[in-house]
């Protein structure tokens, strides 16, 4: 009788974890009308994670991104941005 109130407790307490899981994703878009997720597998890992990021957050990466890159074709001696 104890496992049947344990495994009945424990199906509502998942239940209960991905409904309250579902609405925090449902705030988050709503309070950022523009979200873009993506799946990348980490490097060495064939298991891939959910990554999710605003416009703006989005801008800011590639602008960090295009920085880098200059930086690294100045010191290889690369000047593909200057012609």
């Amino acid at each position: 009788m104890k496992v049947k109130e344990l495994a009945l407790a424990a199906t509502v307490l998942t239940l209960a974890a991905c409904q309250s899981t579902n609405q925090s994703n449902k705030d988050v878009v709503a309070a950022n009308d523009s979200v873009k997720c993506e799946y990348r597998a980490k490097l060495g890992s064939n298991i891939k994670k959910r990554y999710c990021y605003s416009t703006h957050q989005m801008k800011q990466m590639e602008e960090g991104n295009r920085r880098v890159q200059v930086i690294l074709d100045k010191t290889r001696g690369n000047s593909w941005y200057e012609k």
